[in-house]
């Protein structure tokens, strides 16, 4: 298994540094059948020239305009797979890796014929031993949640196990999952395509696994903090949860899940923007964001007027 062909593919959007110091930590790991192609996301600046002449030998894929997360990924993806590896994977540029992450995830994927698609754990960025993933847990009527955020590492997060999403942050994805199920969902522009896509590799029989092995650090949304785009992201956040399960509950179901949200996760949230941020434009986004998944407009990009 530590012979098989990885493909790596990281999306670049306005963030020249970060994916710089991504690209330093790869060069670093054990693994050696692997190769990167950088997707640019219609980055200014001309940070897909600087990329190439930083990095000779990368490939990089310069897009006119920003497609979004999912679209870029699957330019990348598209092109991975003409090289016929035995796994694609998807890695934030805004993470550096451990030099044995990548090893740590192919001996897992060994053990575990079934497993479709694997992560590390995963750590902030300015804290090194403070978890930002250890695995995954989607309720349908409710939300979904990071195991061990927030909390030290400790024994509770070290073993192997499978869990219900890995984080887009880093994905290693067997390549027979693309064959039976696509490329990354285009519906959500940016946010719970990760989730989505895990959910339609469980209901083909995949399982996807949690690697606590493999470490990696994440800065955690740096195109939104870099960018102030946090309204942005309440917007999709609402808006894509909802296309979600449009999309996998049956109307009765569905029916179920508004009023669960309406009853419980959007007054908690007003109350939460209301008190903690103080912000009026937070709701707003939000509201604009429940209106656009009910509504179904897949195709709204988020507008703070």
């Amino acid at each position: 298994m530590l012979d098989s062909r990885v493909v790596i593919v990281i999306v670049n959007w306005n963030g020249f540094k970060d994916t710089v110091e991504c690209i330093e930590s790869l060069m670093k790991i054990e693994y050696t059948n692997y190769n990167v192609i950088i997707v640019d996301n219609g980055s200014s600046d001309k940070e897909a020239k600087k990329i190439k002449e930083r990095f000779n030998g990368i490939r990089v894929i310069e897009l006119k305009r920003n497609l979004g997360f999912a679209n870029a990924n699957n330019v990348g993806i598209q092109i991975a797979l003409r090289e016929k590896p035995d796994y694609v994977l998807l890695l934030n540029n805004d993470t550096i890796v451990d030099q044995k992450f990548l090893n740590e995830m192919m001996n897992v994927a060994e053990k575990y014929p079934d497993a479709g698609i694997l992560g590390p754990k995963m750590y902030f960025y300015d804290e090194k031993n403070k978890i930002w993933y250890a695995g995954g847990k989607l309720n349908m009527y409710f939300n979904h949640s990071h195991e061990g955020l927030n909390h030290d590492d400790s024994e509770k997060y070290e073993d192997v196990k499978k869990t219900d999403y890995v984080t887009g942050a880093c994905m290693l994805i067997k390549k027979s999952v693309f064959e039976d199920i696509g490329l990354l969902p285009k519906e959500y522009f940016l946010g719970w395509e990760d989730i989505d896509f895990c959910t339609a590799a469980r209901r083909k029989g995949y399982s996807c696994i949690f690697v606590p092995r493999s470490r990696i650090w994440h800065k955690g949304s740096a195109s939104f903090n870099r960018h102030n785009l946090r309204y942005k992201q309440v917007f999709y956040g609402f808006r894509n949860r909802i296309i979600m399960r449009r999309k996998y509950l049956s109307k009765s179901g569905f029916a179920l899940f508004i009023i669960i949200q309406f009853c419980v996760v959007i007054p908690v949230h007003l109350m939460y923007y209301l008190t903690i941020y103080r912000d009026n434009q937070r709701i707003k986004s939000m509201f604009i964001g429940i209106v656009a998944g009910i509504k179904d407009k897949k195709r709204i990009r988020y507008s703070p007027s």
